[in-house]
C-alpha cells in the first residue's frame, strides 16, 4: 500500500512526511539535474504567489456572492414596494409567522 493510499484512510499520516525533503530525494533518485531544482527562496516565492492568487480568487467569489445577495435583496424590496403592501402590514405578517 502506498503512502498516498494510507493517507486517504488516515490523512493525519501525511503530516509525518516532510514533502519538500521527500520531493528533493525523489528528484535526485530520478536523476533531475541540480540546476533543474529551485532553491528554497524560489520555492517560498512560488508558494507565496500561489497563496496570493488563492486569496484573490476567494475574494472575487465572495464579492460575487455578496453582489448576488444584494441584487436578490433589491429585487425582493422592489417587488414588495410594487405589491402595495405597506411596511407595517408586512411587519405584522412576519411577526405572526415567527412568534
Amino acid at each position: 500500500m502506498s503512502l498516498s493510499q494510507v493517507g486517504q484512510i488516515f490523512p493525519e499520516m501525511l503530516d509525518l512526511v516532510d514533502s519538500d525533503s521527500y520531493g528533493r530525494r525523489m528528484a535526485d533518485y530520478m536523476g533531475v539535474p541540480a540546476d533543474g531544482m529551485r532553491d528554497q527562496e524560489e520555492v517560498d516565492a512560488v508558494r507565496e504567489q500561489r497563496a496570493q492568487q488563492q486569496q484573490q480568487q476567494m475574494a472575487a467569489q465572495q464579492a460575487e456572492s455578496t453582489a448576488k445577495a444584494l441584487k436578490d435583496g433589491g429585487q425582493g424590496a422592489k417587488s414588495l414596494a410594487e405589491s402595495g403592501i405597506d411596511g407595517q402590514a408586512m411587519e405584522q405578517a412576519m411577526g405572526g409567522m415567527g412568534g
